[in-house]
């Protein structure tokens, strides 16, 4: 399976409801799952039953948000697999197997070569910095394989205006090994003690934290002025989406393939799920 499908499924461990995960649903291990291994002898206590129901409804609405509707897959979903939200997942992660064309894996390339904090309409303000993370964030993800964190960590950099690249990129923010995700996620966290699976990765948004707290200072000093945000550039709406389709095009048109999941219906980057 491709890597954007693992990286989905292994969210949906941090998503609960009733008392269970949806990645526990996804494998048919929920408490109240019909096809659990291990059903007890006596079956499943009602509430338990409504528990495995309520999740099924929850990761069906879950995987809708995650397709685009101008595709049949989205219809079928909608309309065959109502409260069956494991069975419509693992249809969509079949769907997800399949390569990107090739015409828009090149405009891809190209958007992502060529985006910059101030070519995506992000002015310089109090969140710049963790709205232009949260561009690079989203985008990354659409590749298949996604990128990596170093090319995130090399992305974020390289696209802050020029302004704050003589003002807050020092040379050990070029460093993708300063600030990195730990090998166990620390206490507080829900999955304390656990492997990180990302453990010795830059944290790019750890990074982003950082560097808006300079940005914060600089513009409270009068060093930086604050920017309104602007209309993206055209050239760069070629991540085919929800919110930016790039369906309209004759090589996509009719396309049942899955090109995007949104990132805000699937995974957050302040989910411990990187």
């Amino acid at each position: 399976m491709r890597d954007t499908g693992n990286h989905i499924i292994n969210a949906l461990g941090n998503k609960h409801r009733a008392g269970d995960s949806l990645k526990n649903l996804y494998n048919n291990e929920d408490i109240g799952n019909p096809n659990h291994p291990n059903v007890p002898g006596g079956g499943w206590l009602a509430p338990q039953t409504q528990g495995h129901n309520e999740r099924q409804q929850w990761l069906q609405v879950i995987t809708l948000g995650m397709i685009s509707p101008n595709i049949s897959l989205f219809n079928t979903i909608n309309t065959r697999y109502t409260n069956h939200g494991r069975e419509a997942m693992v249809l969509l992660m079949a769907e997800a197997d399949k390569p990107l064309p090739l015409s828009l894996v090149v405009k891809m390339n190209n958007s992502w070569m060529n985006a910059t904090m101030e070519l995506v309409g992000i002015g310089i303000n109090y969140e710049c910095a963790l709205v232009w993370f949260e561009w690079v964030f989203d985008k990354a993800q659409r590749f298949n394989p996604i990128k990596t964190w170093v090319e995130i960590h090399t992305k974020f950099l390289d696209g802050l205006p020029g302004t704050l690249q003589s003002s807050i990129v020092l040379p050990e923010r070029r460093n993708p090994n300063r600030i990195v995700f730990p090998a166990v996620y620390p206490a507080g966290d829900p999955q304390a003690a656990q492997a990180h699976p990302n453990a010795g990765q830059p944290d790019v948004r750890r990074l982003a934290i950082e560097m808006q707290d300079d940005i914060d200072r600089l513009i409270d000093n009068k060093v930086l002025a604050v920017r309104k945000n602007s209309t993206p550039h055209s050239a760069l709406a070629v991540f085919p989406g929800v919110d930016d389709v790039e369906g309209s095009s004759s090589d996509n048109q009719g396309s049942d393939e899955i090109y995007f999941v949104r990132n805000s219906k699937r995974i957050s980057p302040t989910d411990k799920t990187r």
